[in-house]
């Protein structure tokens, strides 16, 4: 409840302090136009289709009169006096800028413009919304002295009103009545046709969009404003005016409360209990317009025109109140267009019901313009926050697709990836075959053959064997994949015939998988080919008895305890001198490094690569 007091106070500060700013502005229908003369000192009297019933009374115009109320039509006749301007031969102009409610002009008692309320043109009884203008021939007038009678009517509820007149050459006041028709006429229809495009348009995205009741609102709001806007350009809609007012004043009244439903939805406050309160006001107010007797019908229309302009209050206060709902450029542009249509209209108001001419007349045409300039920016706001959703989900998805691309490219990466790898399987298999059953089937037939002859050749047969033992070594490295310790269970494997021969206990000590950085089948043959050399010297040249493999994650060793030999005087000589060499360059190719001691007791070969 504090939110809303302080939010209503704040409004209608706001309100006031517009208002005021408002009655300060130049009225605009008392200015002196060059080649011109204004009139103001007029005689005044009621009158009839005869003329004056009573003695006239001198005014100073602006003058205003308010009829005592009661149904038909009251009539009043403003007396001015001017002198001929121009040549006799030129022609003057009569220019009526602002006046109440219909007019009927006399030169010299030659009438320029019929009375409609005495012709029955009622269509052209209500023009308090246009100037008027009227010519009469210089010759036809008198060089000083002539009367020109300003006849006005209104009906019962209309107040009679006549501002300055000015009399002078025809040209330049026809030009004035021009941009005066333009000023009143052209912005009254303009207002009315862009307010009735508008709202056809919101109207349109709504049928589209019927789940976002906003622009439902904001449509219906934009249709009541036209018809409030067709009072300025159309007023005689109607001939019982006092229906049309009745009509044009709901219409005011319903254009406030689809705004203030238009605001609910947009900050997303239902207030249900308060718009059924205010329409069933509105509705009430309405009828009784229509009821109520003549004498009534003027002060209940400034009570009910209060009425809703208090409800355009609740309206801002609603809008203050849960202002953090929307954007707060959004608030800001329309609060401040809100609180100036309501501050124009409660200055016109004042201005037509207790202060006359409080405020500028045209401040009234002024109220649809900001009611316009609202919608505009709805619309605008609207849009702009459709496009930067759109630009964020574009992005959002955009970077969606990035994401599943490169899931897509690195599924197409694996499968490539595994495709090469079923290949490569599929060719080592066929290498595989190909070495068992060619290489390896003429090595085994030469080993058969050797072992039928009578003369066996051992360092032939020896070679041979070495070389069966190589092969395998090769077919080991590509089927076993990459698991060390398999492989170097395959190379124990075979070269179990060679401890055999020589008497050799193998200790097999693993601690862990050996994990080769890079490995694959050249490295790990070649890795293999290191631990061979080393296994083969200890049996051949250490005269050995028992050999030691060892293997971590990081290192394979091979150790004997073998009677040892000169690392700088290798004890077999030329031979052993190119085995150490070569398992160093081997050892080398991998980025590992090993490491030779070798003593009386025994030699340790370590083989070692970083983690």
């Amino acid at each position: 409840m504090p939110r809303i007091i302080q939010a209503f106070a704040a409004s209608l500060a706001l309100v006031l302090v517009l208002t005021g700013l408002i009655s300060l502005l130049p009225a605009g229908s008392d200015r002196q136009f060059d080649g011109a003369d204004r009139l103001r000192d007029a005689a005044f009297c009621l009158a009839d289709a005869t003329g004056c019933r009573a003695d006239p009374v001198p005014v100073t115009l602006p003058h205003r009169y308010r009829p005592p109320g009661g149904d038909g039509i009251h009539a009043a006749r403003f007396s001015l006096r001017f002198d001929r301007t121009g040549a006799e031969d030129g022609v003057t102009a009569v220019f009526l800028p602002r006046f109440s409610d219909a007019v009927s002009l006399s030169v010299n008692g030659q009438r320029l413009l019929p009375a409609p309320w005495l012709t029955g043109h009622w269509r052209n009884f209500h023009h308090w919304h246009r100037p008027a203008i009227a010519t009469v021939p210089n010759a036809t007038l008198m060089p000083t002295g002539n009367r020109l009678d300003i006849d006005l009517a209104a009906h019962g509820f209309q107040d009679i009103a006549l501002y300055p007149v000015y009399v002078g050459a025809a040209a330049p006041l026809d030009f004035v009545y021009e941009l005066w028709g333009i000023l009143r006429v052209g912005t009254a229809r303009v207002n009315f046709s862009l307010v009735l495009l508008a709202g056809g348009a919101v109207l349109l995205f709504w049928l589209m969009h019927r789940e976002d009741m906003l622009y439902f609102w904001l449509a219906a709001a934009s249709f009541a404003s036209a018809a409030v806007c067709y009072h300025w350009v159309y007023p005689n809609l109607l001939t019982d005016y006092r229906a049309w007012l009745t009509l044009w004043n709901t219409a005011a009244a319903l254009q406030i409360w689809c705004t203030l439903c238009f605001v609910c939805a947009l900050l997303r406050v239902p207030l249900r209990r308060l718009r059924l309160a205010c329409l069933a006001l509105l509705l009430a107010g309405s009828a009784a317009l229509a009821l109520l007797p003549l004498d009534a019908f003027q002060a209940f229309v400034a009570l009910y025109q209060l009425g809703f302009i208090l409800m355009a209050l609740v309206m801002l206060t609603v809008l203050v109140a849960w202002r953090q709902a929307t954007h707060p450029l959004n608030f800001a542009v329309l609060f401040g267009l809100y609180a100036l249509a309501l501050s124009l209209a409660l200055a016109q108001w004042a201005s037509r019901h207790f202060w006359a001419d409080w405020a500028p007349s045209i401040t009234s045409l002024m109220i649809p313009v900001a009611f316009i300039l609202s919608l505009l920016w709805v619309i605008f706001f609207q849009l702009a926050r459709s496009i930067a959703q759109y630009e964020n989900l574009t992005a959002a998805l955009q970077t969606t697709i990035d994401e599943k691309t490169a899931e897509l490219q690195a599924s197409y990466e694996r499968l490539a990836d595994r495709t090469r790898a079923q290949a490569i399987d599929e060719e080592r298999q066929r290498i595989l075959l190909d070495l068992h059953d060619g290489v390896g089937g003429q090595l085994v037939n030469m080993l058969a053959y050797l072992s039928a002859r009578p003369e066996r050749d051992a360092v032939l047969q020896a070679a041979l064997e070495g070389a069966l033992r190589d092969m395998g070594l090769m077919i080991d490295s590509i089927e076993a994949g990459d698991s060390i310790a398999t492989q170097l269970g395959l190379l124990r494997g075979r070269l179990e015939p060679i401890f055999d021969e020589h008497h050799v206990d193998l200790v097999w000590r693993i601690w862990a998988e050996p994990h080769l950085p890079g490995a694959g089948p050249s490295q790990t043959l070649t890795l293999l080919r290191i631990v061979q050399e080393a296994i083969t010297n200890a049996v051949r040249h250490a005269g050995a008895h028992q050999i030691t493999i060892s293997a971590s994650e990081h290192s394979i060793s091979v150790a004997d305890d073998g009677h040892g030999f000169d690392l700088d005087q290798p004890a077999s000589g030329r031979r052993a001198g190119i085995g150490l060499t070569s398992m160093k360059r081997r050892a080398g190719a991998l980025g590992a490094q090993l490491d030779i001691t070798s003593s009386g007791r025994g030699t340790r070969v370590v083989l070692s690569w970083p983690g």
